[in-house]
């Protein structure tokens, strides 16, 4: 049975996580990947916030649109 997640649309993404942080490569993590990454329960980037769990789910999407080769989406699931 699949986990009771919040909807990605209701995570905050990783630029409204990092605000106007001067954390070492909040910029970077904020604005310059390829994927939209959405942690839940919380993102552990700076601070663990929260009750502790063993577990954390990601919502990821891909930014732009990826090539058309059917070996892009695994290669990509994998660098995640």
């Amino acid at each position: 049975m699949p986990p009771d997640l919040p909807a990605p649309e209701d995570l905050p993404t990783v630029a409204e996580v990092f605000g106007d942080s001067t954390v070492l490569d909040a910029e970077c993590w904020a604005n310059g990947r390829n994927f939209d990454i959405r942690h839940s329960p919380s993102p552990v980037y700076v601070s663990a916030d929260g009750e502790r769990t063993r577990r954390q789910a990601l919502w990821l999407e891909a930014c732009g649109r990826l090539r058309d080769d059917p070996n892009t989406p695994a290669a990509a699931s994998m660098s995640s």
